[in-house]
């Protein structure tokens, strides 16, 4: 007799197997979930990261050429700040910012005009793995007040490029605002 429960001891029963196998299931199930969740907010720090960082360069870029600047004007395309670096009341010596809106399959874009008619790129617009700025006829204001420098108050709003793959954790929409004083002194 002792050896029959013995053996009915070490013998494992079919809801008892079962039982285990649920249980291991479950736990499957919600690491998966889990581990997917990390993968996507992952992904999306990423791209978020990425855009931040390319519409930062071209800020920078800016606000350099912005401090520099003896004057800012206003021009008649609404997307264009004129930056005159020799104090002539943007007469002449002009330096053009250029906003433009991307057309179907590209992205909006910052350009750079040195006053040679010569204009450059200096956001990345690559479709894929660049950036598009998406407020081009609103994206500077100018805050000009009697005895005080000029401030130009710039606002991009920048999405990652427009071809980039179009899954959630793709996504990103990043908004970089700066002011900046003209230094006329």
């Amino acid at each position: 007799m002792p050896k029959a429960k013995a053996r009915r001891l070490l013998a494992v029963t079919l809801l008892e197997l079962v039982i285990v196998i649920a249980v291991v299931g479950v736990v499957f199930i919600v690491g998966v979930e889990i581990f997917g969740q990390i993968i996507k907010n992952s992904n999306k720090a990423n791209v978020i990261s990425e855009v931040k960082q390319n519409g930062t360069i071209a800020l920078s870029f800016l606000e350099q050429e912005i401090r520099s600047a003896r004057a800012a004007c206003t021009s008649s395309p609404i997307n264009e700040l004129r930056l005159d670096k020799s104090g002539t009341a943007c007469t002449t010596s002009l330096v053009k910012f250029i906003c433009t809106a991307g057309a179907p399959g590209a992205n909006g874009k910052l350009q750079y005009d040195k006053g040679t008619g010569m204009v450059v790129d200096i956001t990345n617009t690559d479709p894929i793995s660049g950036i598009d700025i998406t407020n081009c006829p609103s994206w500077y204001s100018l805050q000009i007040r009697a005895g005080a420098p000029t401030v130009v108050k710039i606002t991009l709003k920048i999405n990652q490029g427009v071809q980039a793959p179009t899954r959630y954790d793709f996504l990103a929409n990043v908004t970089l605002e700066t002011s900046v004083s003209l230094r006329t002194y």
